[in-house]
């Protein structure tokens, strides 16, 4: 347990340099472009080329029911071969669809279980680093979301405490943080970090009031941000809000997603091979 404390300490002070790597939470519970290359492929890109040090991972309930955890539990290995952490993303219940809350036709105690059984099977995992509660909760009642994520934060820490570092969102799809705080929540000021999620099409332009000035800029993390760069007003978009986060110094980042992402392009394309090099150098700008 000290080893894994004196891990988490270290990467607590250091920017996360990050990418989502999709796929593990829908209906094909397999990672997007393993049908062109292998994960590791692109797993080695990113951190030869960009300095990728972190993989969020998002996952659905369905998928953790089957229990079938091969592929999760090799693709985690080979993040680690890489020398890098990674945070699971309840990012689905269903794995068709983005329901809108975490009790969407299961229980709240069917949702905290499946957090402590993942808890539980990778606690001894040292680059599994946080655990991201729920996924762009779609609605606006900050105190029901704060709740939720408050009673896996005393369950799991009661179970393994100070084993992982937490990752709370916001509400109306995780892009408006304006009734969130660190004091919220039941968990030192260093092992919590409050998520935003940034498109064109989602959050408004009004960054300083979605994104409170009161969290210290360590403690946010841009869960998710994407762009079609072939788009003008998208990629001038990206350059402006890429330009507010250093301005803010928030340099914990990561990118949506790898490739075949109809909101972003991805940054491989959907040919799954072919690096947008242009695209790259804006995200890594920031960190």
């Amino acid at each position: 347990m000290r080893i894994i404390i004196l891990f988490l300490i270290v990467r607590v002070i250091t920017a996360f340099r990050c990418f989502n790597f999709y796929g593990f939470e829908t209906p094909r519970h397999g990672l997007v472009c393993d049908w062109q290359h292998e994960p590791s492929f692109y797993l080695n890109i990113m951190k030869s080329t960009m300095g990728v040090d972190t993989i969020r991972l998002p996952f659905s309930r369905e998928n953790v029911m089957r229990n079938d955890f091969y592929y999760i539990d090799n693709f985690i290995w080979e993040c680690g071969r890489f020398d890098m952490g990674v945070i699971l993303d309840y990012h689905r219940t269903w794995s068709d669809h983005q329901g809108p809350t975490p009790e969407e036709r299961i229980t709240i105690q069917d949702f905290v279980d499946t957090w402590v059984s993942l808890a539980y099977r990778y606690s001894e995992t040292k680059n599994v680093l946080g655990l991201d509660i729920f996924n762009e909760y779609q609605g606006t009642n900050s105190s029901y979301i704060i709740d939720i994520q408050n009673t896996v934060i005393d369950v799991i820490e009661n179970e393994l405490p100070g084993r992982y570092l937490y990752f709370v969102g916001c509400v109306m799809w995780g892009t408006d943080c304006r009734e969130f705080s660190l004091s919220q929540y039941n968990i030192n000021q260093d092992r919590i970090f409050i998520t935003i999620h940034k498109y064109i099409f989602a959050g408004g332009s009004d960054w300083d009031v979605t994104i409170p000035k009161d969290v210290p800029s360590s403690n946010w993390f841009v869960g998710e941000i994407g762009w079609r760069h072939n788009v003008p007003a998208e990629r001038k978009w990206a350059e402006d809000f890429i330009n507010y986060l250093k301005s803010r110094g928030i340099r914990n980042v990561c990118a949506w997603t790898i490739a075949h992402s109809y909101d972003t392009d991805g940054w491989w394309g959907d040919n799954c091979e072919t690096l947008n090099i242009e695209k790259t150098h804006l995200l890594t700008s920031v960190w």
